[in-house]
């Protein structure tokens, strides 16, 4: 018995390599001292609000 061929594991892969080509252009040093930054910043701004 013979199966007709499928595009779905075509689709599948192309789309994980999209993601993983996506994931790798992403700069992780950059985003985590930026978060850090803002909660900082936050932290300040609802000190100086509460007056502690």
């Amino acid at each position: 018995m013979k199966t007709k061929p499928s595009n779905a594991n075509l689709y599948l892969y192309t789309f994980l390599s999209l993601l993983l080509g996506l994931a790798a252009t992403v700069d992780i040093g950059s985003l985590s001292s930026r978060a850090m930054a803002n909660q900082n910043d936050r932290a300040e701004m609802a000190l100086q609000r509460w007056g502690l």
